[in-house]
């Protein structure tokens, strides 16, 4: 099989399962590959299930302690998978500083634009930078979206600084709490920072809670107390 040959079987194949997108299109070749295929399998069956629906929010959390892979394959893979089959979509990708969440969209941008040796993403489906109108480090519209809108593609917020965009339709807020911090101050601004979510959500969004249990009164623990 030649390379075009085999890019155009990744390009068929990988917009149909987040894993093989993940380890094949992106080169993310996790050590604990079953870890990998479950978290991945996990978010694609809820998202396949939101989309069916259609007409209601859906909530779902990875709750795991860290290096397990979930920023690398969810948080920076799921805004890939969805904008690679919708160039139209829009998403908010929050932390609880905006740094990581800009380093977080930073490495998607490298990966979609063909500077990052493993990904193939560039080759297989396109170069998310050639044409773009917005490119900039806390958010991008990506070369191949042809809907108009307020929301861009993919932008980044974060509990410190609270930015928001409108009715964004996938919500990720990727660790919101760290221990070196974690207290009841930083637990009352990660509450006052997810209910600023809810507030500007599409009525349809996707929301994903990705975390590490820090206590009881940790994003979790309000969820589940509501």
């Amino acid at each position: 099989m030649n390379r075009r040959t085999y890019y155009k079987s990744l390009n068929r194949v990988c917009k149909t399962q987040l894993y093989l997108f993940n380890r094949y299109v992106r080169g993310i070749q996790w050590d604990a590959r079953r870890i990998q295929k479950a978290i991945c399998d996990f978010v694609q069956h809820h998202w396949l299930e939101h989309q069916k629906k259609g007409d209601r929010r859906t909530f779902i959390r990875i709750v795991v302690p860290r290096g397990f892979g979930k920023t690398v394959n969810i948080t920076e893979g799921l805004p890939q998978f969805v904008l690679t089959n919708d160039p139209n979509y829009d998403c908010l990708i929050s932390n609880l500083k905006l740094e990581n969440a800009n380093d977080f969209l930073g490495a998607i941008k490298a990966e979609t634009s063909g500077l990052v040796q493993q990904s193939r993403y560039a080759q297989v489906y396109w170069n998310w930078a050639n044409g773009s109108p917005s490119w900039r480090e806390e958010k991008i519209n990506i070369a191949g979206r042809t809907a108009g809108g307020h929301n861009p593609s993919v932008i980044t917020t974060s509990v410190e600084v609270g930015r928001t965009s409108k009715h964004p339709r996938i919500i990720i807020l990727d660790d919101p709490h760290n221990r070196e911090e974690y207290g009841e101050a930083q637990c009352e601004s990660v509450r006052a920072h997810w209910q600023s979510l809810l507030h500007v959500a599409s009525p349809t969004a996707f929301i994903l809670i990705i975390t590490t249990r820090y206590g009881s009164q940790d994003i979790v623990g309000f969820v589940d107390d509501k």
